[in-house]
């Protein structure tokens, strides 16, 4: 959130944790950590790193399934937010300050760079992916996930094709996975993933 103000920015890992206890935010994030994970699989020994990881939730997940993943955001309080999440879930993740437009790493460090609803944010998105690819090594895999535009939820927060709210997400939640097989139209969020092609000089 590399453009949120500084009071924003304090309240957000408050605003997280209320997301997380609606029923709306546990099937959202419950139905975006899939398809993430299914697009980083698998990630066992390898060196992950996680571009704006919020409160760490996605990185905590990573480094349970046996990555050694580090964590990099501009928010110190959202640092905080994810060492304390890794902690209480006896994980082993990094986290550090950093800009994804300049990111504090070598070039080919990583085997997988995601990032997650971080570009929205990012006001130059585009070095920000040149970043990304980067400190990923060649044969690395970088994941995205995005807000979709033309949706309801993009003057929320990004996820899935039903309407923002509880009892659509309750409803429509369990049919999601079927209109993903289908279309991208209507998708408030939207993940990629592309191999960075080996160097063969």
């Amino acid at each position: 959130m590399a453009n949120a103000a500084p009071a924003d920015l304090a309240s957000l890992p408050a605003a997280y944790r209320a997301w997380r206890a609606s029923d709306l935010g546990r099937i959202t994030d419950r139905i975006e950590e899939e398809l993430i994970l299914t697009l980083t699989a698998p990630v066992a020994v390898k060196k992950v790193l996680d571009v704006g990881r919020g409160d760490g939730v996605l990185s905590v997940t990573l480094a349970r399934q046996g990555a050694n993943v580090t964590g990099v955001d501009v928010d110190r309080s959202m640092l905080e937010a994810a060492r304390d999440r890794a902690r209480g879930a006896h994980a082993d993740a990094t986290y550090i300050e950093g800009n994804a437009r300049s990111l504090p790493f070598a070039d080919g460090t990583f085997d997988v760079v995601v990032a997650i609803t971080v570009l929205c944010f990012v006001p130059d998105a585009g070095s920000a992916v040149s970043e990304m690819a980067r400190v990923l090594r060649p044969g690395g895999r970088l994941v995205i996930g995005e807000l979709g535009r033309h949706s309801l939820w993009t003057a929320k927060r990004g996820a899935i094709y039903y309407p923002p709210c509880n009892l659509c997400a309750r409803l429509l939640g369990p049919i999601d996975r079927h209109l993903a097989k289908v279309t991208t139209t209507g998708a408030a969020f939207i993940a990629l993933a592309a191999d960075k092609l080996a160097d063969h000089s």
